[in-house]
């Protein structure tokens, strides 16, 4: 039986902290191949702009993706 504060197995709650370790590893890359884009062309391409959106993309679904995986369940009370 589970304790009460977590209804998933641990198995899932470790799964889930290796994906939001992974997600934020993603995103620390992206916001870096932002600042080397900006800095080798030097404002005269939009691949710093793609970077920074793709940046963004994956903290707004990492965002909900902690939403719903708390809502489901998924991520106990007290946190990953």
């Amino acid at each position: 039986m589970y304790p009460l504060h977590c209804v998933c197995p641990a198995t899932t709650c470790t799964n889930m902290k290796l994906l939001v370790i992974a997600f934020l590893i993603v995103i620390v890359a992206s916001l870096a191949s932002a600042l080397i884009y900006l800095i080798r062309d030097k404002g005269h391409s939009d691949r710093t702009v793609k970077a920074l959106t793709v940046r963004v993309a994956l903290s707004v679904t990492l965002f909900l993706l902690l939403m719903v995986g708390y809502y489901f369940g998924v991520i106990p009370r007290q946190g990953l």
